[in-house]
């Protein structure tokens, strides 16, 4: 029986893998170019996430869960239509799916100006600190000139002003 998982990587292969790229500029380029053509890329080799409810003593930072084959699916629905909508449960890491790809489109692409609604003002909050977290933990060298700008959560935006771009979170109502 198929449970939709295959193996992902662990934080140690994920942060030697890293620290190989440190030292290599021409394939830091080629990097770069992999993440602005394919999300999954992106997603895949650079997106930590945080558990917000860790264990104790575990670290809640993880790579993104390229195993669940679900979120490889979404991320295709999101790369070949303009428009799409997802019936969505807690805890399926939709939300940091969706951060990371609003992201990676504002990281890697001139002029992209993209808009998250969530129900309340905490909930637009927290889409926006869940794209810091990711952004802060990318590799200095694959983050776009001119970050960080300066992030108002209070005005819920990720600005990227080296290339124009920005991401902008909004509450319903």
């Amino acid at each position: 029986m198929d449970d939709g998982v295959i193996a992902g990587p662990t934080l140690d292969a994920f942060n030697l893998r890293l620290a190989r790229l440190a030292k290599d500029e021409f394939s830091q380029e080629v990097e770069k170019a992999l993440c602005r053509e394919d999300p999954w890329h992106f997603l895949t080799h650079y997106v930590i996430t945080a558990d917000q409810h860790p264990p104790p003593g575990i670290d809640p930072y993880r790579p993104f869960p390229s195993h669940k084959r679900y979120l490889y699916g979404l991320t295709r629905a999101w790369v070949e239509n303009p428009i799409i909508v997802v019936a969505k449960s807690r805890q399926m890491l939709v939300s940091w799916l969706f951060c990371a790809l609003f992201l990676c489109d504002a990281m890697f692409k001139a002029g992209r100006v993209n808009v998250c609604q969530s129900m309340d003002k905490d909930s637009a909050a927290e889409l926006i600190w869940r794209m810091t977290i990711i952004a802060e933990k990318v590799p200095a060298w694959l983050r776009p000139k001119g970050w960080p700008a300066k992030d108002d959560m209070q005005t819920f935006k990720i600005q990227f002003p080296g290339h124009h771009s920005k991401i902008t979170s909004i509450p319903a109502g």
